[in-house]
Formats: structure tokens, sequence, C-alpha cells
């Protein structure tokens, strides 16, 4: 499996390789983030540990998926089968409470699956917060608590699930055990 820890400097130097892109200043994707133009500078130069919930936040702005992120520009798709061992893996650190594996082959679809893998005793994002994609989530191990908009539902191994799109959420895991959830997004925001 390929795995993907997030090296800051790259990362910035991603973030601030699409921003110029778009032809956008830091103040603009900033404002569109929510967070601070010191920040998203720190950011685009290494010096800061973001959270996935901050990416998002990013990604949102720039209005590209997570993903894009980490992806490698030399990588073509060049069949509608990933092999087990080729599926790319993204895991945050120093804090490592949540892993995912993209499991879609292609980039350019409208739907997109994952697996994320929540640590013991650990959450998806700091703080519940939405994006444009509705999701479909299956758990595949474990037991786990969604926060979806106000309320909280425990969920089993076997159990499904519907996230609306702009819903705020995030995933709990309380127990001693990893806990694996599947699950697909339209539009790919990821």
């Amino acid at each position: 499996m390929k795995g993907l820890i997030v090296d800051n400097y790259n990362l910035g130097l991603r973030i601030q390789s699409i921003r110029q892109k778009q032809n956008l200043t830091l103040k603009e994707v900033a404002d569109k983030a929510n967070i601070t133009s010191s920040m998203l500078s720190q950011l685009e130069r290494g010096k800061a540990n973001p959270s996935v919930e901050t990416l998002r936040k990013v990604a949102s702005a720039l209005e590209v998926p997570l993903f894009a992120f980490f992806a490698q520009d030399n990588i073509v798709p060049t069949s509608h089968v990933i092999r087990k061992n080729e599926h790319k893996k993204v895991t945050f650190l120093p804090a490592k409470q949540v892993e995912y594996t993209i499991l879609s082959p292609q980039k350019n679809t409208e739907i997109e699956l994952a697996l994320m893998e929540i640590y013991p005793i650990s959450q998806s994002i700091d703080k519940a917060m939405s994006h444009v994609g509705e999701e479909i989530a299956y758990v595949l191990e474990g037991t786990v608590d969604l926060t979806l908009g106000s309320e909280t539902i425990s969920l089993n191994t076997g159990d499904s699930v519907h996230i609306p799109a702009s819903t705020v959420h995030k995933w709990v895991n309380n127990s001693n055990n990893i806990v694996k959830v599947i699950f697909a997004i339209t539009p790919p925001t990821f």
C-alpha cells in the first residue's frame, strides 16, 4: 500500500501552487477558508501542522478535493482498477488519529470511495464540520459515535448512515479498537 504521511513543506508547496494557478491572493483564500492570512502563509511555507479540518476548509476555498493536496501529478490512471497494493493512504501527523485510504480508481469521477480508520480513543476531526458533498457511510468494523448536526448516533459493525450535504458531522471512536468506516461521497470532496 502506498502510504502518504503529511509532509508539511510539500503540502504547503502544493497548496501554494494551486492557489497561484487560480490567481488568488493569500487573503482571498484565507477569507474563504475562514482562517487567517498568517495561518495560510505558514501552511504554504511548511511552518504549520494543519488539522484535517483546516485542510478541508482550504480545499473548499480553492474548490478542489482535499486529496488534490496529496496527489502526484505524474500519476495518470491507466485503468478502471486499483489493485490492493496501489491504494493511496493519507495519515496526518503527529496526532495520527485517523487514516484515509482512497479506494476510487479515477480522480475525475462523480463519486469518491474511501476507507477511514479511526484509531482508539480519537476522532476524525476536532470540531464537527460540513462540506458540499453528500455521503453514505458503512461501518465495516467496530463501534463509533457519529455527531450529525445536533444529534449523536452510535453505530456498530454493519450499520450504514446517510449524511446529507452541508450537514456538520464528526466521527468519534471511544473504544480501544480501530474503527473502520467505508464511505462514498458525491461530488468528490476528499
